[in-house]
C-alpha cells in the first residue's frame, strides 16, 4: 500500500489551550508540535497502522519528543503497551551482528555484546515478547530515530524482526523518525521495489514541526508556569523570573 500524506489538522485529544508538565524520569515539557504528534499516534493506533514515517529539520526536537512521548503515551491514551526506542547511527550497524548488538544496547539489554548473531536476534525477540507478556499486551511501539541513515541491509534486518514478532502473535507499531531528507525515503524505496518495507513501515508520512509562532511559544511557557509559583499571586512565576520579556506574550 503506497504511503499516504498525514493530515495537517487533526481533532485534538488534548486541550489545545493548556499544556501540563509531566514529571517521570526528568522534566520534559511539550510544545504544540509534540501534542499534535501524540494525536497522530492516537490516530495510527485507532486505525491499526503498522508503521509511519515522521520527518523534520535538524534541531527541531525530534529526539526529545520521543523521550517525552515514551513517558506519556500510555497514561494519556489509556494504554499499557511496551514502548522502545532505537537509534540508527551513520555508518554503524551495517553488518547484521553489529545492528543486532546496537539494538540490544538501545533497549538496555544486559551484555549485548555476548552471543553469536542468531543468539542476539533471539534475545531481541524474546525481550520484547517478555515485555508484552508482562504488560498483558499484544501490541508495542518501537521508535526508530535517525532513520535517514537506514540502508538496504538495515531495512532487511528490521523487516526480519517485524515478521518474527508477527509470527509470535505480536503487533508492532513502528514509528520512523528522521531529518528532512527522510521524507524522500518512500520514493527511493519505490525505485528499488522495496514494497514490503513501504507497506509495513510507511503507511503514513507525517511532518513534525517546531515552535512556529508567538502563540506556540505562549502555550509552551505555560507548561512551566502551570506547576510553578505562578499559582500564588504573591510570588513570581518561572517565566517572570527567568524570561521577563516573554511575559509580554501573556
Amino acid at each position: 500500500m503506497p504511503p499516504k500524506a498525514a493530515k495537517r489538522r487533526r481533532k485534538s485529544i488534548l486541550d489545545s489551550n493548556r499544556f501540563s508538565a509531566f514529571r517521570y524520569r526528568k522534566w520534559l515539557l511539550p510544545t504544540l508540535a509534540i501534542n499534535e504528534f501524540l494525536n497522530a499516534i492516537a490516530d495510527w493506533i485507532r486505525c491499526g497502522t503498522p508503521g509511519a514515517l515522521v520527518y523534520a529539520h535538524s534541531r527541531f526536537g525530534k529526539s526529545s519528543a520521543i523521550d517525552y512521548l515514551t513517558d506519556i503515551i500510555n497514561p494519556m491514551l489509556g494504554l499499557n503497551w511496551p514502548i522502545f526506542s532505537i537509534t540508527c547511527g551513520n555508518g554503524r550497524g551495517e553488518r547484521r551482528t553489529e545492528y543486532l548488538e546496537e539494538f540490544l544496547e538501545d533497549i538496555t539489554f544486559v551484555a549485548p555484546e555476548n552471543g553469536r548473531c542468531a543468539e542476539k536476534r533471539k534475545a531481541i525477540l524474546n525481550t520484547i515478547e517478555a515485555a508484552c507478556i508482562h504488560r498483558e499486551s499484544e501490541d508495542f511501539i518501537l521508535f526508530v530515530d535517525d532513520v535517514q541513515w537506514m540502508t538496504e541491509n538495515k531495512w532487511g534486518y528490521l523487516l526480519d524482526l517485524y515478521n518474527q514478532w508477527q509470527k509470535r502473535g505480536l503487533q508492532p507499531l513502528i514509528i520512523l523518525v528522521g531529518q528532512e531528507e527522510a521524507k524522500d525515503l518512500p520514493s527511493l524505496l519505490k525505485g528499488t521495489n522495496q514494497w514490503p518495507v513501504l507497506g509495513r513501515f510507511m503507511q503514513e508520512v507525517y511532518p513534525f514541526r517546531s515552535i512556529e509562532s508567538a502563540a506556540d511559544l505562549k502555550r509552551f511557557l505555560r507548561a512551566y508556569d502551570d506547576d510553578s509559583a505562578a499559582k500564588d499571586p504573591g510570588t513570581r512565576s518561572i517565566t517572570e523570573s527567568a524570561l521577563p520579556k516573554a511575559c509580554l506574550l501573556y
